[in-house]
């Protein structure tokens, strides 16, 4: 049997690549799931301004 070789672990960090910045304030949006009764429930992008967005409809 052939020995294991160490698990290679990236030396560069791509979680600044998916940060979406806010249109009302600029900061940077969270990626929240929302289970709501009434209005649409699903993955939304949260400000601590007030502004979300469904996380389909920023690109």
């Amino acid at each position: 049997m052939a020995p294991k070789k160490a698990a290679k672990i990236s030396t560069t960090t791509k979680a600044g690549m998916y940060d979406k910045k806010c249109p009302k304030c600029g900061a940077i949006l969270k990626a929240v799931k929302m289970a709501r009764s009434s209005k649409a429930s699903g993955m939304f992008w949260m400000c601590d301004c007030g502004f979300e967005a469904p996380t389909n409809s920023l690109k």
